[in-house]
């Protein structure tokens, strides 16, 4: 649970807190673990922190706070957990073994999920110029691609909610209208080819519920 400058955690058959972290840390938002359960980020809208699981000490805390100093919004850990994407108004990548930082990432700012990895966790994909799907390096921020977009929604939609299938194959995403007079939509692209394969459009409303997309 995370509470301002801390997280702590609970017990529930026991029905008392355990411990806590003096850490970055906003009860809005989860810590997110590593895939091997040995370490944890968490974050407030100023800081970041990676937490070892078993003496919940924060880890390379110098190197972290040497780092982009932007709000921070989101964090996304790699499938190998070797790499942390914070996003905000641009994406950082962190080194989770050093709190290094690898490099950054112009993006656009959006709420929802806006930073997917690919499974094999040498890329990521992340929004561009409010409207464009690019993937990058997940070591070094070098864009590789760029995923096209239908004629009709070019600068005309703001992309969101980025969702990535469980195999890898199949990134969607919410088109939210630029204006008033727009319509939403909900986008599928066949992520090895860049290419659009869904497209439906929504008459009403600005928002759609994420569930049952895996």
């Amino acid at each position: 649970m995370g509470e301002p400058g801390r997280i702590r955690e609970w017990d529930p058959a026991a029905g008392k807190w355990i411990r806590e972290a003096e850490v970055p840390a906003d009860w809005r938002t989860a810590p997110v673990w590593s895939p091997d359960g040995k370490q944890f980020a968490t974050h407030n809208e100023q800081a970041v922190a990676i937490v070892d699981a078993k003496t919940w000490k924060a880890l390379h805390p110098d190197s972290l706070a040497a780092g982009p100093t932007d709000a921070i919004f989101g964090v996304t850990v790699s499938p190998d957990g070797k790499t942390i994407a914070t996003d905000g108004n641009d994406v950082h990548l962190w080194d989770a073994a050093t709190g290094n930082l690898l490099g950054s990432v112009r993006s656009s700012w959006a709420n929802g999920p806006r930073v997917v990895f690919l499974p094999d966790s040498k890329s990521f994909i992340t929004v561009v110029d409010h409207y464009i799907p690019v993937e990058f390096d997940a070591r070094t921020g070098k864009e590789l691609r760029r995923f096209k977009l239908p004629d009709a929604l070019v600068k005309k939609a703001l992309l969101r909610d980025l969702w990535l299938s469980a195999d890898g194959k199949t990134l969607f995403a919410f088109a939210m209208p630029a204006s008033s007079l727009g319509k939403s939509a909900d986008l599928q692209w066949d992520v090895g080819k860049g290419e659009v394969m869904g497209l439906s459009v929504i008459e009403r409303g600005w928002n759609r519920d994420l569930a049952g997309r895996s």
